[in-house]
């Protein structure tokens, strides 16, 4: 498997993690923010013992090749409280960003989801915000582009579930943009379900822990 060890992340891999994200995602919202955002935003996961923040690390330097960060349902009131700040930072820096059409889609295309699933149950709820005691979210899966099919997709998500069931998490879940068509084959490989919910431009995955 590529001699790659996962380990915890710590705030020293933090710039790493932003670049790769950038990287990886490079259309997501989150990515249009800039690197202070995600430092910003990946700080969350070191804070509290309850929350996953693993690296896979390889090679004689201990290179970064991917990393995955969740939360038992229910973080997302605390992670935004986390991250405003850095938010405000960032529009009032990237005002350009609220220019492109794109991320205008993606707040179309959320909202419109939003409001259909306030229509059918009678409040907004997501995977995320909703706290049940028994479930975990895997926030964020990445892998770098020089290191895949290599095993370490699947190392960290095997590692994400251990981390949960030690926890006393029932079941895990996970979100996925409809387009990676790739990433949706290898979850439903690896064993994961499509679950109810998603906001129109993603897809939410979950699997049992027993």
């Amino acid at each position: 498997m590529f001699g790659i060890s996962i380990s915890e992340m710590t705030e020293c891999d933090l710039e790493i993690i932003a670049v790769m994200h950038s990287e990886v995602f490079p259309k997501d919202t989150d990515t249009a923010l800039g690197k202070r955002y995600l430092m910003k935003m990946y700080s969350f996961f070191l804070e509290e013992s309850d929350r996953l923040a693993l690296v896979a690390r390889g090679g004689a330097n201990k290179q970064i090749f991917g990393f995955l960060v969740g939360a038992p349902t229910g973080f997302m009131r605390q992670f935004r409280r986390h991250t405003a700040g850095a938010v405000l930072t960032a529009v009032v820096s990237r005002p350009g960003m609220w220019f492109d059409p794109q991320n205008w889609r993606r707040l179309k295309i959320r909202a419109s989801a939003l409001l259909r699933n306030r229509r059918r149950t009678g409040h907004v709820e997501t995977n995320a915000t909703s706290a049940d005691g028994q479930t975990g979210y895997l926030y964020y899966l990445a892998v770098s582009q020089t290191a895949r099919r290599k095993g370490i997709g699947e190392a960290l998500m095997s590692r994400g579930e251990e981390f949960f069931r030690v926890l006393g998490m029932k079941r895990v879940i996970f979100s996925v943009f409809l387009v990676n068509v790739d990433s949706i084959r290898l979850y439903e490989k690896w064993g994961w379900k499509q679950q109810l919910g998603g906001d129109g431009i993603r897809r939410i995955y979950g699997k049992d822990l027993d």
